[in-house]
């Protein structure tokens, strides 16, 4: 999960890193850690922007998500 995630993206497997990513939303939409991951890791403005708006809806209150950008 999370972790095999970012041992791939430690080593490089960036692509791979990002699967691994959206299998852990798509298994559970809720998964904050997940979501975070994903606007870290991608390069798709539009896949941040989801994530970033997902991030607000499930921590709406959070200081540090209301200020990342995509």
């Amino acid at each position: 999960g999370r972790q095999t995630a970012i041992t791939l993206k430690s080593n490089g497997y960036d692509d791979l890193a990002i699967d691994m990513v959206r299998y852990l939303i798509d298994t559970n939409s809720n998964n904050m850690q997940g979501w975070r991951m994903l606007f870290e890791y991608s390069n798709s403005p539009a896949e941040k922007s989801r994530a970033l708006a997902k991030m607000k809806e499930l921590d709406p209150r959070n200081p540090e998500i209301a200020k990342l950008t995509p």
